[in-house]
């Protein structure tokens, strides 16, 4: 005997999302002629249909037997509709916040006055910028320095986050950006990690975080020129003691400069948002 499919009509259940789309359904399907509830599910594959209003097929469920010859399973259709969640080029939702973050410097821009005490005093000697200086080390200071964080999300079908799919989000959070990304230059963005939760059978809100640092180039520190620091590097001085023979004052300044990469670079492109 032949195996035979007949679609459930009567008992079915879907979910659809604010624009009326669906984005889940159950399918019901009667299966007559076999006592094989494994022969019953290998048919099903073949034998009922690939889709559902959009929605792929992600599982075959088998659900009772009803007698010697005949059975029910249940298909399970689930995932985004074409041109909306899976879309991954383009980003649902977006946020970000410019409040500034908190860098301790110990250099400064310029000096702005120096004003000596009177008479006997080793009076004011030029530190080329050093900050606190208190005759043995630097001190500097903590300020407000710009600080731009934002956010991404876009959805996705639950399928589409597989294992391979989190080691990749994994392994490129604390990594900053190789190549121009979404208009910033490489070395600007500071990709912070993501989440995401849901059910398996609807579509799931992935938020991805990130930190933007801009790059400079041709700055002074004290009277040494840095040529170029890429926005996540870090900076460092190395001082030396001088001596003021005017003042008659041994001082620190700037001997040299230090930029040191901390974060490893990599394509952002895994990330699915496009470039």
């Amino acid at each position: 005997m032949s195996i035979v499919f007949h679609e459930g009509y009567f008992d079915w259940q879907g979910a659809v999302d604010t624009d009326g789309k669906f984005t889940s359904a159950d399918v019901p399907w009667f299966v007559f002629g076999t006592d094989d509830e494994e022969e019953a599910l290998a048919a099903a594959v073949e034998g009922t249909p690939d889709e559902f209003n959009d929605l792929p097929r992600t599982s075959i469920e088998f659900a009772e037997r009803i007698n010697e010859n005949a059975c029910k399973i249940l298909v399970h259709y689930a995932g985004a509709n074409e041109g909306a969640a899976t879309d991954q080029e383009t980003a649902e939702s977006i946020s970000f916040d410019t409040g500034g973050g908190t860098q301790h410097i110990t250099q400064s821009l310029s000096t702005r006055g120096r004003y000596p005490a009177g008479e006997g005093s080793t009076g004011a000697p030029d530190l080329a910028g050093a900050i606190g200086y208190d005759g043995e080390q630097v001190n500097g200071v903590d300020i407000v320095m710009p600080n731009l964080s934002f956010s991404l999300a876009r959805i996705v079908a639950a399928r589409e986050i597989t294992t391979a799919f989190r080691l990749a989000l994994a392994a490129l959070t604390g990594k900053v950006n190789s190549a121009t990304w979404k208009g910033y230059a490489a070395g600007e963005i500071l990709f912070l990690g993501a989440a995401g939760s849901g059910r398996i059978d609807q579509p799931i809100e992935i938020t991805y975080k990130f930190a933007h640092s801009p790059n400079r180039a041709d700055f002074t520190v004290g009277e040494i020129t840095v040529t170029e620091k890429l926005g996540w590097d870090y900076m460092w001085v190395r001082y030396e003691d001088e001596v003021d023979g005017d003042k008659k004052a041994v001082v620190r300044k700037p001997a040299a400069v230090y930029i040191e990469q901390v974060y490893e670079a990599a394509d952002f492109a895994a990330l699915g948002l496009g470039r």
